[in-house]
């Protein structure tokens, strides 16, 4: 399923259904993973509020079966009247208000849900301190920033902020006007000018333009209560920019069934329940390895504790402590300075070192916690780890495309792109999938994945190709050799054949291409691997990373070890994603053969 984030344009339309909620009772509040549903009745009625930190918000009329109390927030809410709903600081943040009480739902940045009493936070699901605010308990309550608006900033300063950007055209209209991404891309669209070509290079007539364009769209959208499907996703304007076939739907009955699908979508994906048995020896093995770490690395890391606690004596500002141990310090990865908490990382492997104790402090807890573990898998016994599987593979389960036993992706202009990871599933694309009108891409180098890419009546453009082609390449045998970039051509379905010439024998997983050749040359080999909402666990080539959100580590041919990188985006999506149960194992599944360089990490929540 595609996934899109409640904008500012969707809750307006679906305003209406927000503030039904105020008056009601909350008779219940449920979690599972980061999905939060508040139950709320009132006068013989039910209505529901489900959210999630990356979605949005959505009032519909049954919840999400979330299996466990939000204690928290329960506390505070259970029986308490809402009554008012509103926005804070013209941004996605919805204030839920109960006398002194607020529940604040923010899907901005990583996003948040935050209790505040009297102004001043209570509890918040994620503790940061930022540099324009802290959110943590005891800290008084400050929205998020406020952002632009295409209604309150002047044309000439829009114009002026893109063709000053070295960014691609979108995203700088986007940032300058405080439209949704969508939104923006549309309107350059309509004012005739390519969304992804760079800023600088864009006529500030056009720019100019597109600005007056998203005004009327943004109004537009908000006079009407119609909607569009285009291929799964809802929109509540007409996207012309995307060319498959698109229906007219009441906004208000479509996309609170489409936001409710997404978030349940990615809650079963956080939440996907395994045996106690299997989590807890998982759990055993990471805080194994931390004591390893410890012990191995001791003398090192009370260097970085006892040259943190100095700068800290000294009253020094925190960015300045962050900057001066980042440089002498390389596997610093982070610090949590409310609760003294260094994080670093050796030998793929993160440890948290509490700098007030040091590391003996800290290894005394990981041996409190290892002894704690094996108590805990010592007590389970054989008979009800079996009744637990037993109970899980009888679970339903989604029923799974015919693409998702190859490797795919979804270029930036919406077209499939699948790819063999075997001879026989070369044989398989080509025979069954492939038609006259797809798209056959190969590297040109001996060890290279069948690759296709469907059309549905569309024609491509440069840019999918040019994705394509990278995804092809990526997975080659070029990789493994460790090549920077290799060349790969694209013919139409009709010229691929598996009948060999008279005489020749095809094997198995090949086939014969006739006609001209459409060479894409030295396409560069690079993968974005981590996670998105909506698609979950991905892998796509770094060309059609794009504004896509997600947790993604960017991957080059190197000399890293394919098991080390695994875990590394592994730790990467758990720390920074909220994906606390993926395994290394199922992202490793996603790495072609050979040696990895990361490039950069991307991380757009």
């Amino acid at each position: 399923m595609a996934g899109r984030r409640v904008t500012l344009l969707d809750l307006y339309k679906m305003w209406p259904l927000i503030r039904g909620l105020e008056g009601m009772r909350v008779a219940a509040v449920y979690r599972s993973g980061e999905c939060v549903s508040l139950r709320l009745r009132a006068s013989g009625r039910e209505g529901w509020l489900l959210f999630h930190p990356r979605i949005g918000p959505v009032a519909v009329e049954q919840g999400t079966g979330a299996r466990e109390s939000y204690t928290p927030v329960k506390r505070f809410l259970k029986g308490r009247r809402i009554e008012e709903a509103s926005l804070l600081n013209g941004d996605r943040v919805l204030s839920l208000r109960s006398g002194g009480v607020e529940l604040i739902l923010e899907w901005v940045r990583e996003g948040n849900v935050i209790l505040v009493e009297g102004g001043v936070i209570r509890y918040a699901m994620r503790r940061r301190r930022m540099r324009d605010r802290s959110v943590e308990p005891g800290a008084r309550y400050t929205p998020p920033p406020r952002q632009p608006s295409v209604f309150e900033v002047p044309p000439e300063s829009v114009v002026e902020a893109v063709s000053s950007s070295r960014r691609r055209l979108v995203t700088a209209f986007a940032a300058a006007t405080g439209l949704p991404g969508e939104v923006a891309y549309e309107a350059l669209y309509r004012a005739g000018v390519d969304p992804g070509s760079k800023a600088s290079s864009a006529e500030h007539s056009v720019v100019e333009k597109a600005y007056w364009v998203a005004r009327e769209l943004y109004t537009g959208s908000l006079a009407s209560d119609t909607g569009y499907v285009v291929g799964g996703d809802v929109y509540p304007f007409l996207p012309s920019h995307r060319a498959e076939p698109m229906r007219e739907v009441r906004y208000l009955e479509e996309a609170p069934r489409y936001f409710t699908a997404l978030i349940q979508t990615l809650c079963g994906e956080e939440a996907k329940p395994r045996p106690l048995g299997e989590r807890l020896r998982e759990a055993l093995a990471e805080v194994e390895a931390e004591i390893r770490v410890l012990e191995g690395e001791r003398a090192r890391i009370e260097e970085v504790v006892e040259e943190y606690r100095r700068l800290r004596d000294a009253k020094t500002p925190w960015h300045v402590i962050e900057d001066r141990l980042t440089q002498r310090y390389p596997e610093l990865r982070g610090i949590d300075h409310g609760r003294w908490l260094l994080r670093l990382e050796y030998g793929g492997v993160e440890v948290e070192v509490d700098a007030r104790g040091g590391v003996y402090k800290t290894l005394e807890s990981r041996y409190n916690a290892l002894k704690r573990l094996r108590e805990r898998i010592e007590g389970i016994s054989v008979e009800q780890e079996r009744r637990e599987a037993r109970a899980l593979s009888q679970a339903p389960r989604r029923r799974r495309r015919w693409y998702e036993d190859f490797r795919y992706f979804t270029t930036s202009g919406g077209f499939l792109v699948v790819a063999g990871r075997s001879a026989g599933q070369n044989e398989l694309l080509v025979r069954r999938y492939l038609g006259e009108d797809d798209v056959f891409l190969h590297a040109d180098i001996h060890g290279a994945p069948a690759t296709i890419m469907k059309t549905e009546g569309r024609v491509p453009g440069e840019r999918d190709l040019e994705e394509a082609a990278q995804f092809a390449a990526s997975y080659s045998s070029a990789w493994e050799a460790g090549l920077y970039a290799v060349d790969v051509y694209w013919v139409w379905g009709r010229q691929v054949s598996k009948k060999a010439p008279s005489g020749e024998y095809l094997g198995k997983g090949a086939f014969m291409v006739y006609g001209k050749r459409n060479y894409l040359r030295r396409v560069k080999l690079s993968l974005a691997v981590g996670y998105s909402p909506g698609e979950g666990l991905a892998a796509l080539p770094a060309l059609a990373l794009g504004d896509r959100r997600g947790c993604y580590l960017v991957l080059e041919p190197g000399r890293l070890a394919r098991r080390l990188v695994a875990d590394k985006i592994g730790r990467l999506l758990r720390r920074e994603c909220g994906l606390k149960r993926v395994q290394s194992g199922d992202v490793e599944r996603l790495l072609p053969r050979g040696g990895f360089y990361i490039a950069r990490r991307v991380v757009r929540l």
